[in-house]
């Protein structure tokens, strides 16, 4: 069965692939360490080196070896971009996405909600990110209010660096501009499907979570201390799964339910860590990558170019999983 063969990439890559055998994720991971600079010498540094990279070099060899199922084919010209909004709705997105017109987390979090709504109106798959963005930053707006998260203008400067890089990409795919190699894969996909689908979300959520939410937070500077509060706020987005299952249901006629629930197994497991337990698990360990991956790139040099090597790995390893699984 293909969930028996999901949980088992390595047999499953070297299955579909015969040219990369196993012996080299053994060559690999014997030979490869994670660099080491002057910029790494306090332990929690090393600690952060080893926590993700552990299994790098198994990562690597998947990435190579990884040839994705059924890829659809680039969508190219701009013309295939407005391809089910009406003329005002794609002026409409255009004017919306401009990152330049936003500057706080309430502008952005309005913005949010439009963009979802015009997409919805227009039956359109790409705003299957933008169902799940706005209510999951509406969250982090809620908890910011409730007092759950102490430090509000770091918190605020992170949620509008990290809803920009979203915006930014839009705007540019919506001009026919190149945008960054995970967000191709999401428009690509989504301009490719004839319906919504899990597959499509995923890639969007897989893009802004692997491979943005490092970038912002380095680029904010995140200090150790604000781990509580980023902890925080991915508790409170994580308890709004329902809402955010009910919205896409909504917006798009795509039903989550069994896929956050983990079907029987992660129904489960829910009954014993409560609801949704392995899309909060996911979730968080994904969020957790990403901070040890954003303190890596703050320290420069050496570090940083492991870290970069290693975010679009796991990006591809992600979504070479997503793109086998019949989803």
């Amino acid at each position: 069965p293909v969930s028996r063969r999901l949980l088992n990439p390595v047999r499953e890559i070297s299955r579909v692939n015969a040219a990369s055998p196993l012996q080299q994720v053994a060559r690999r991971t014997r030979s490869v360490r994670p660099p080491v600079s002057a910029g790494m010498s306090s332990a929690a540094a090393s600690r952060a080196v080893w926590s993700i990279n552990r299994q790098a070099p198994v990562a690597d060899t998947l990435v190579r070896s990884l040839q994705p199922v059924a890829r659809p084919p680039v969508i190219e010209g701009a013309a295939s971009l407005v391809r089910s909004l009406s003329p005002a709705d794609h002026a409409r997105l255009v004017h919306l996405s401009d990152p330049v017109r936003i500057s706080n987390v309430t502008q952005l979090q309005n913005r949010l909600e439009a963009i979802a709504d015009t997409f919805a109106r227009s039956g359109d798959p790409r705003g299957l990110f933008a169902s799940v963005y706005a209510p999951t930053t509406a969250r982090v707006l809620e908890a910011r209010s409730s007092g759950r998260i102490r430090d509000v203008a770091l918190s605020d400067a992170l949620s509008l660096d990290f809803g920009k890089r979203y915006l930014e990409n839009l705007h540019a795919h919506l001009q026919g501009k190149s945008v960054s190699d995970a967000w191709a894969r999401y428009y690509e996909l989504a301009l490719a499907s004839d319906k919504p689908s899990f597959r499509v979300l995923a890639t969007g959520m897989n893009a802004h979570l692997t491979v943005d939410l490092p970038a912002s937070l380095s680029a904010v500077k995140v200090p150790p201390t604000f781990k509580r509060d980023f902890l925080q706020a991915g508790r409170a987005m994580a308890d709004g799964t329902p809402a955010l299952v009910a919205r896409v249901r909504k917006d798009h006629g795509l039903d989550l339910t069994r896929l956050v629930e983990g079907y029987a197994p992660g129904r489960a497991l829910s009954h014993i860590f409560g609801p949704n337990a392995p899309s909060r698990a996911i979730f968080q360990g994904i969020r957790n990558e990403a901070w040890c991956q954003a303190h890596l790139l703050q320290l420069g040099g050496p570090s940083e170019s492991f870290a970069r090597r290693q975010i679009v790995a796991s990006f591809r390893l992600r979504q070479g999983l997503l793109d086998l699984a019949p989803l």
